[in-house]
């Protein structure tokens, strides 16, 4: 821990971004008070060091109650199967809203200071902070219909004044343009004080946007950001911060003041000497989304390539590479402190809208079409103009490897090969790898999930008894068994190559129809050719395209290839290290 020392107005130089959110009336006080928070802080902990990221840097995404044990606080049961299954390959974790929350399974929270009673306490999360980084939500665009601050609003507190959105009636008309990921009515009628007003919900009636343009709710979230700080995050994640700033006549989302606040919050997380990275959840074009890291240093940290699972499934399902490989050249970041988290499931579904400027309309229609073929569902989502199109695929990353002409409903051979054909990618692509819970562990789609809640996202989100998975896992010839151990198997070999590091080099080899090639460079002489075959045929991959005379070593096999020809099987994959 560096030396405590206290930060001056010069030194902040927050006045700059602050200018680029408020008018120059407000810049004073709110500057004069987010400096006093940073000086409270460093006053206590001082300054922190960021630990730096390495091939052993890998995330576990799940929810705070993903495995449940009778008698048993859900964070509890979660320290234990993270110390059953996790160590040694997985450094980090991801723990889903844990807050008190009324709907969205989390994303509409209550009080974002406070843990969830019956999942465990804030000591239950400094147990997980001592053995794993930890990524905490920050679901800072909107809060509880049923929340305390919003209870406070409608109160008439004068403390959360302008705490919340109300649009007149005369100015609904000027909202044609918002641009949302729902097709609800964006704005819903409340009692303030006896009287109805028209409050702004991006998201639902549940779900109440925040007023940025009062900077009192600036310096409420700095608090609570603050406080996932102290409280054991290394990670915040930002969600649906794409539509933080709201504008009349607007399309109300990336706007010039969403980036700003980000970059204050950046900025006073430094200040603080918070060791703290930032990523931004937008499920948006791969243009916007990678907007996010700004400059480079004055943004977001990561940001998730929303690209890569629906891309990974127009590859799977067309054989096609082209796009896949195209896409992967233009995986510039601009900064070494800036990475992707590469990602195919999540508690989400799978976004389709960032395929917009990759594919052909008549691929995303494709993907869609095959989607529902196994069962999947298809969300919508409103664009300016009562247009509705595709959103996002709600089904589970296993059974979406399915064949739809398959005649049984157990994973084939092949389905598993397609599985980890993708999960190898994953892991391998340059980056922050992300692992969700039910791929990690083999799950299939819960089916009942959305008709006992409503909720299409719900297939992917169910919740597992936990002694029944340690059965199942202890079973050999079990699906849980055979994907976790191999899974298990491609992370070990991921944590002892440096050239898997996040910020290891990475060049896209050309290669022929069906087949994507990657290479990861450490150093000139520790570089690993990592290919993947997508097709249904078996190829013949030419190892002298990208080295001549050299013998490598698949990884993963353990097939030593002194010749330069590698034969791949359909859908099948290998690391291979040069000897």
């Amino acid at each position: 821990m560096a030396e405590m020392r206290l930060i001056t107005k010069e030194e902040a130089k927050l006045s700059t971004l602050l200018e680029k959110v408020y008018p120059s009336a407000l810049i004073q006080a709110t500057e004069q008070a987010i400096i006093t928070k940073i000086n409270s802080i460093r006053q206590v902990s001082g300054v922190q060091q960021r630990k730096a990221l390495s091939e052993k840097s890998i995330m576990f995404i799940c929810y705070a109650d993903t495995f449940t044990r009778e008698g048993q606080m859900p964070l509890v049961t979660l320290k234990h199967k993270a110390d059953r299954y996790l160590k040694p390959t997985i450094d980090t974790i991801h723990i889903l809203p844990f807050y008190p929350w009324s709907s969205d399974d989390g994303f509409a929270v209550k009080d974002l200071e406070v843990v969830k009673a019956n999942l465990g306490s804030w000591e239950d999360i400094s147990a997980l902070a001592e053995g794993y980084q930890l990524m905490f939500d920050a679901v800072i665009n909107h809060l509880s219909a049923q929340g305390t601050w919003f209870e406070a609003w409608l109160s008439g507190e004068p403390a959360f004044d302008n705490f919340f959105i109300s649009v007149a009636p005369k100015d609904v008309e000027r909202l044609a343009k918002v641009v949302r990921p729902r097709t609800l009515p964006l704005v819903h009628s409340f009692q303030k004080q006896a009287q109805e007003v028209l409050v702004w919900t991006t998201f639902s009636q549940d779900q109440i946007d925040l007023n940025y343009k009062n900077p009192q709710v600036l310096l409420a979230i700095l608090d609570v950001l603050l406080g996932y700080a102290e409280k054991g995050a290394s990670y915040i994640r930002l969600d649906a911060i794409a539509y933080l700033w709201k504008e009349l006549d607007s399309t109300s989302i990336h706007l010039p003041q969403t980036h700003a606040i980000i970059q204050i919050i950046r900025r006073v997380l430094e200040l603080a000497g918070q060791p703290i990275r930032i990523i931004t959840e937008t499920n948006v074009p791969h243009a916007d989304n990678i907007s996010y890291f700004g400059s480079g240093d004055d943004e977001a940290h990561l940001v998730y390539n929303f690209a890569l699972p629906p891309l990974l499934l127009h590859t799977l399902y067309s054989g096609d590479t082209g796009a896949l490989e195209k896409w992967a050249h233009q995986l510039d970041i601009p900064h070494p402190d800036t990475h992707f988290l590469n990602f195919t499931a999540s508690h989400d579904g799978i976004g389709i809208t960032p395929l917009n400027d990759l594919v052909p309309k008549a691929a995303i229609e494709a993907i869609c079409h095959r989607v529902e073929s196994l069962g999947g569902n298809i969300s919508m989502k409103s664009l300016p103009g009562s247009i509705e199109v595709p959103y996002e695929l709600n089904i589970n990353w296993l059974d979406a490897m399915a064949d739809p002409n398959a005649s049984s409903p157990h994973p084939t051979l092949e389905q598993i090969d397609r599985f980890f054909l993708t999960q190898g990618l994953v892991l391998s692509l340059k980056g922050l790898p992300g692992i969700y819970s039910h791929s990690l562990f083999g799950s299939q789609g819960w089916l009942k999930g959305p008709r006992l809640t409503g909720i299409q996202r719900s297939v992917n989100r169910e919740k597992l008894d936990a002694d029944v998975m340690d059965e199942e896992l202890a079973n050999p010839n079990s699906l849980r068994s055979r994907i976790y151990s191999k899974y298990v198997s491609l992370l070990k070999i991921r944590t002892q190559e440096a050239a898997f590091a996040p910020a290891s080099a990475q060049k896209i080899i050309a290669s022929p129809p069906g087949c994507f090639a990657l290479m990861r460079i450490a150093e000139a002489d520790d570089h690993i050719l990592c290919i993947y075959n997508f097709g249904s045929t078996q190829v013949d991959y030419l190892l002298s395209q990208t080295a001549s005379n050299t013998v490598y070593r698949d990884l993963i096999s353990g097939t030593i290839y002194p010749e330069q020809v590698i034969q791949l099987k359909p859908f099948s994959m290998a690391w291979l290290k040069a000897q």
